[in-house]
């Protein structure tokens, strides 16, 4: 039998892996249950509510890398306000942020006028993994400087990587990784 996957499944795999999905207990998964067809699944992107979109490009595009593709003024009254159950007196920007041909691979909605909640530490609820191909060590030093908490840098297995936590301008916790066999400055 051949067994083929596509690059977002392949990445959703490793992101399990990174979370420690399989180093888990067994659970007492049914066999329909571990054989469902997902096939109807697509994840696009993760979208960030941000108070300043530039703040937020210092550290996505200038030190990450990411390539700012549009941004775009939303009219008041957009389903965005009810998404995020936003305040309909702020004023919404949008955009989409691409990683190399990939249009749109993360998004932010910018939120003025409006104050946001703060976003308490520990605990966090929820992460933005991103896999950087070169670079990680110099681009932990550049989000220190940015006077963000950054954790230690960490070796794990399953892939053989370096990863590093970090918490955005807005609270947002991203976990940035590179593969050990390209772990360089």
């Amino acid at each position: 039998m051949k067994v083929s996957i596509s690059l977002k499944s392949a990445v959703a795999l490793a992101a399990l892996m990174m979370i420690g999905a399989f180093s888990a207990a067994p659970t007492n998964s049914s066999a329909a249950e571990t054989e469902a067809d997902v096939s109807n699944l697509i994840v696009h992107r993760p979208n960030l509510v941000v108070a300043d979109l530039d703040r937020s490009f210092k550290i996505y595009r200038d030190i990450l890398g990411f390539k700012v593709g549009v941004v775009i003024p939303l009219k008041p009254g957009s389903y965005m306000y009810d998404v995020y159950g936003i305040d309909p007196e702020a004023k919404l920007r949008i955009s989409f942020l691409s990683a190399g041909k990939q249009f749109g691979a993360l998004a932010f909605t910018e939120v003025k006028g409006a104050e946001l909640p703060k976003i308490a530490n520990a605990p966090y609820m929820a992460s933005v993994i991103i896999e950087v191909k070169d670079g990680l060590l110099d681009m932990v030093e550049k989000l220190k400087a940015e006077g963000l908490q950054v954790g230690q840098a960490r070796d794990l297995d399953m892939p053989t990587r370096t990863d590093v936590a970090f918490t955005d301008y807005d609270g947002h916790r991203v976990i940035i990784f590179q593969l050990k066999e390209k772990a360089s400055k």
